[in-house]
């Protein structure tokens, strides 16, 4: 997964189709942000950034 603020090709979060999470919090080191994801069956949705 690629950070979807600064769209910089860095790792945060590896994702599989068996991964699911809600309210998981992920730093970007380059641009600086926290986002708030929610993670079902593989797919990743953007709940929330600061």
């Amino acid at each position: 997964m690629t950070c979807p603020i600064c769209k910089r090709n860095h790792r945060l979060l590896r994702i599989t189709d068996a991964t699911r999470a809600r309210g998981l919090p992920v730093y970007c080191r380059t641009c600086h942000s926290e986002v708030i994801l929610d993670i079902d069956e593989g797919q990743s949705v953007k709940r929330q950034s600061q």
